[in-house]
């Protein structure tokens, strides 16, 4: 069996209070990796919100290009998107429910010839403006 060694007594009360002190620092430590958790998924919340918002313009923009491709008869109506177009109406109106941030801001669609460009725009929660842009060319089935 083995004896703990017993300290001289003026040592052993200089070593009195370091437990607890060892155990505040460990705190403060673990308190300061929860902090760093807590503000990372603040961050990724934020990116994933972006992402979705991305990947909602890219969508967006694809279904205008697939009423174009079905209404190639009236493919310079969409030029400019005028309100006056139905279809570019309810395209519009969709762009202004399904992405947030986009009430007011500017949505460009261009044709010239069969060349289409539609740029996208939006405000982030926290104000930043976002661009997507997308060019295809719609040619008439032989």
């Amino acid at each position: 069996m083995s004896r703990r060694p017993v300290l001289p007594p003026s040592r052993a009360r200089r070593q009195r209070g370091f437990l607890l002190l060892e155990v505040l620092i460990s705190a403060v430590i673990f308190a300061i990796g929860v902090l760093a958790l807590i503000g990372l998924q603040g961050r990724m919340n934020r990116a994933q919100a972006e992402a979705r918002d991305r990947a909602d313009a890219a969508y967006l923009a694809s279904e205008l290009q697939a009423r174009m491709w079905g209404d190639l008869a009236h493919l310079t109506s969409y030029n400019g998107c005028p309100t006056s177009y139905a279809a570019c109406q309810e395209w519009r109106n969709k762009v202004a429910t399904v992405l947030p941030g986009s009430a007011g801001q500017t949505q460009t669609i261009s044709v010239s010839g069969n060349l289409v460009s539609i740029t996208l725009q939006w405000k982030t929660a926290n104000g930043e403006l976002r661009n997507y842009s997308t060019q295809t060319t719609i040619v008439a089935a032989q």
